[in-house]
């Protein structure tokens, strides 16, 4: 767990309200990012921490711990997709491809997210539960070859 944008500010209060009290009524917020690796039990922790307070849920993320093997994967594909649509061009183009002059990754990596917002009075519902997905790891390259 990591706490972030610790914010403590003065309400306004209706003055009546705050005559009649004779008090200073301040708001306090801040935003908890919490990994929960139990994927099993994650509906109960979210239900959980509803009814403990929390009022606002923003940029569920879902990823693997580790992104390497994905990535290094995407790539590779990426570069066989490339070489394999140079192929085919130059071939449509009577033309024969020649060696690779340059390759350059382009950084446009994307995580989908699922977010959500909810808010305590649902707390009573049945465990919330979180869909299955898949995660996608996208690399995009541009190769540059030269033509023989």
């Amino acid at each position: 767990m990591q706490t972030s944008n610790l914010s403590i500010y003065q309400s306004s209060p209706d003055k009546q309200q705050e005559q009649k009290n004779n008090e200073n009524l301040y708001e306090v917020s801040n935003s908890l990012t919490v990994r929960i690796r139990d994927l099993a039990n994650v509906g109960k922790i979210f239900d959980q921490a509803i009814s403990l307070g929390i009022n606002s849920v923003q940029g569920i993320t879902f990823t693997n711990a580790d992104t390497k093997p994905f990535y290094k994967e995407a790539r590779q594909k990426a570069i066989a997709e490339a070489i394999e649509k140079a192929k085919t061009l130059a071939q449509a183009a009577n033309l024969k491809l020649g060696k690779i002059i340059e390759i350059n990754e382009n950084n446009n990596s994307f995580h989908p997210t699922q977010r959500l917002s909810r808010s305590a009075q649902f707390a009573s519902y049945a465990d919330t539960n979180f869909s299955n997905g898949e995660l996608n790891y996208n690399v995009s390259v541009t190769v540059t070859f030269s033509i023989d």
